[in-house]
């Protein structure tokens, strides 16, 4: 699919903050953004943090800001990988050279009576569906490893982590995707959901090497004038 070019790409609900009016705890829609939510069948979705506010202040990690967050859940059985995506456009010529930086921030719920070793991930990529093809990452993918405590119960707090992306030539024309995932390698404990969380997604484009050396040209001839 050709789209817009990337440099022109804004993310839609980077900060999780459409609930679209719910006053519910959780939702497996999330406006803006398509998921694959694995055999469970409840991988990704979003907290209402005013709802986790009244009825569940102990699952509040902090700093929570805003309305609500991003989850992504892997399971003792059954589910071991969830993400959601969106489409940034296509790569355009102007786009090559240039190094698009994407960041987000993870945090994860701990469950107490289960433990998990998982992978939370930020990355560009290509060919990725909502039908189980997880695609090819393009460029350098954020990566923030969690391994729970089957006795904790205070949520690890948020870090941020950083995908970056510079387009080649041969790049041009490929849809590229913004995504956030999840990989569980090891699980333990009781049966359920592990829970990781994700929050102000953002997306900047750096100039390109030849941009760069034109404005400052450009400023040479301004000072000589």
């Amino acid at each position: 699919m050709q789209g817009p070019p990337l440099s022109s790409a804004t993310l839609v609900n980077p900060g999780f903050e459409d609930l679209t009016g719910s006053t519910t705890l959780f939702n497996q829609d999330v406006p803006g953004w398509s998921d694959y939510d694995g055999a469970v069948g409840s991988g990704a979705g979003w907290f209402n943090k005013t709802v986790i506010d009244e009825t569940h202040p102990a699952w509040a990690t902090t700093p929570w800001s805003g309305n609500g967050v991003g989850m992504l859940a892997v399971y003792d059985t059954g589910q071991d990988e969830a993400w959601m995506f969106q489409s940034l456009g296509s790569v355009g010529a102007a786009d090559v050279g240039k190094t698009f930086i994407m960041t987000a921030d993870f945090a994860f719920r701990q469950g107490g009576t289960r433990w998990t070793d998982s992978d939370m991930t930020v990355a560009f990529m290509s060919g990725i569906t909502d039908t189980g093809t997880y695609g090819t990452v393009l460029g350098t993918a954020g990566v923030r490893n969690f391994v729970t405590d089957i006795n904790g119960t205070v949520p690890i707090p948020f870090e941020s982590r950083t995908a970056t992306f510079t387009p080649l030539a041969e790049d041009v024309g490929t849809e590229v995707f913004a995504v956030l995932a999840i990989q569980q390698y090891d699980a333990g404990g009781s049966t359920g959901a592990r829970q990781g969380i994700v929050d102000n997604v953002t997306l900047v484009p750096e100039p390109s090497a030849l941009a760069l050396i034109a404005l400052a040209g450009l400023g040479m001839m301004r000072r000589r004038r």
